[in-house]
């Protein structure tokens, strides 16, 4: 099962209050917010946070099944049907660095009951 889960470390995950955008990134350029695990929340979006994975080559709308939150990790089950779940069903994302509570709380918000705290 462990063969099933693709991790990345990264320096940081921070939330973009001003785009609604929650950025895990590999840089540490925070004006250029390049990061290759990019998720836009946006309230009242039926399709749920649109997710991108590496670019615009991995992007879906949603998808996830389950989202585990830790203090320096993040751990997302997709779906097997979704664009990301058939390439990575799961993904779990290393932290350098504590992920702030505000971008914690927003991801436990726009995921709703598929997020558990760790």
């Amino acid at each position: 099962m462990d063969d099933d889960i693709t991790t990345f470390s990264v320096q940081r995950v921070r939330y973009d209050e001003e785009n609604g955008i929650c950025l895990v990134s590999g840089a540490d350029d925070e004006e250029e917010p390049a990061g290759y695990f990019i998720i836009q929340i946006e309230k009242g979006d039926p399709d749920g946070p649109l997710i991108e994975i590496f670019g615009e080559d991995l992007t879906q709308a949603d998808g996830v099944v389950a989202l585990e939150i830790g203090l320096r990790s993040l751990h997302f089950t997709f779906d097997p049907k979704s664009l990301i779940g058939a390439e990575m069903p799961m993904v779990r994302i290393e932290s350098q660095t504590e992920i702030p509570e505000r971008a914690r709380t927003r991801l436990a918000v726009a995921f709703g009951k598929r997020a558990k705290r760790a």
